[in-house]
């Protein structure tokens, strides 16, 4: 844990769990060069925090344009919009409208329908609005390669990582062999043709290789629904994963050229009715659950796991927001790495508000 004195001129560098070793650390730049976890400013009131943030951004924003375009305008929230250099391309809504007010660095487009993110770097008002700007450097929520192309086109740098890379490591059959010898992380799986697979009396995890917050993950508890998938999608390939019985947890973090930025842990509120029908749909979050069920050495257990993806991570060239999720196993008391999100995961933007 960082902790901010209230001069706001010396940083101290404690650890996560408030342990007693301290490093007097005179540099902003330094903290984000040696720590591995997020900024924290323990002595500092709440107003006193933002404010502090808010000048280290400016600071670096100075000499650096960064537009955030996206459909939604909420995913570019997690930085304040009236942030020096910092602008925003969004749809028009009532919400984005509030949002905006009379900044001029925000632009909504009208255009009758909601626009895709690519779309709204095609329009013509973003044209208009980026050539206005230095060599703005562009962030979306997630990249495609349809985007990239965009971006080259227009001569335009984008801030996300590559979109082939990011695919590998978030589908679920590729992200197998990009784990290596990290796959022992997860519980036990293989990959098999849905009609290679068979039911042996125990629930497990069935996976197709692209999802995102549950979809594409069907949890076989009856040799009737694999059948089911086994008649409707006989030569395609699935994870077959070890279902684990117990909580999910998620963290939200980042990968820097030099360390990773370890997020706090969040319960991962998943499956509830009326909100979804899909057991494993996430639907939100809960940051303070998790210090009621894990101990110390589950705690210490997800900051190795996500410091090892992360690494890894920053091997392969990674830089930017990553999300973990892992599932406690009630019957043991072991993490298990469920999920891995390359991209900006769904709650940064409200978390970075807490």
């Amino acid at each position: 844990m960082l902790k901010l004195c209230t001069n706001a001129k010396t940083i101290l560098k404690l650890d996560y769990f408030n342990k007693t070793k301290v490093t007097n650390v005179t540099k902003i730049s330094e903290v984000f060069e040696t720590s591995v976890f997020f900024v924290t400013f323990n002595r500092l009131e709440k107003k006193s925090k933002f404010s502090y943030i808010v000048y280290t951004m400016n600071n670096i924003l100075n000499n650096n344009s960064v537009v955030y375009i996206t459909r939604d305008i909420e995913r570019a929230l997690g930085a304040p919009p009236n942030l020096n250099n910092y602008f925003i391309i969004s749809n028009f809504t009532d919400f984005a409208k509030q949002i905006a007010g009379d900044k001029t660095n925000v632009l909504l487009i009208e255009d009758g329908q909601q626009l895709d993110t690519w779309q709204l770097m095609e329009h013509q008002e973003t044209k208009k609005f980026l050539a206005k700007l230095t060599n703005p450097n562009i962030l979306v929520f997630k990249s495609t390669n349809q985007i990239e192309r965009i971006c080259q086109k227009n001569n335009w740098k984008l801030l996300n990582p590559q979109t082939d890379l990011a695919n590998k490591i978030e589908e679920k059959i590729s992200q197998i062999d990009w784990l290596d010898d990290l796959t022992h992380l997860l519980p036990d799986h293989n990959i098999k043709n849905c009609n290679n697979i068979e039911w042996k009396g125990q629930p497990f995890i069935l996976q197709f290789n692209r999802a995102h917050t549950g979809s594409g993950t069907i949890f076989i508890d009856s040799k009737q629904k694999l059948l089911n998938i086994k008649q409707k999608f006989p030569n395609r390939p699935a994870r077959v994963t070890k279902y684990i019985e117990g909580p999910i947890f998620t963290s939200n973090n980042v990968v820097t050229d030099k360390t990773t930025l370890i997020g706090n842990i969040s319960y991962q509120i998943t499956g509830l009715e009326p909100f979804t029908n899909n057991k494993f749909a996430t639907i939100g979050n809960d940051w303070g659950l998790p210090n009621k069920i894990l101990n110390q050495k589950q705690k210490q257990q997800w900051a190795d796991i996500t410091k090892k993806i992360g690494d890894k991570l920053r091997k392969d060239g990674w830089k930017g927001l990553f999300g973990i999720d892992v599932a406690l196993e009630e019957s043991t008391g072991k993490l298990f790495l469920i999920e891995i999100n390359s991209r900006q995961p769904a709650s940064t933007s409200y978390e970075s508000h807490l």
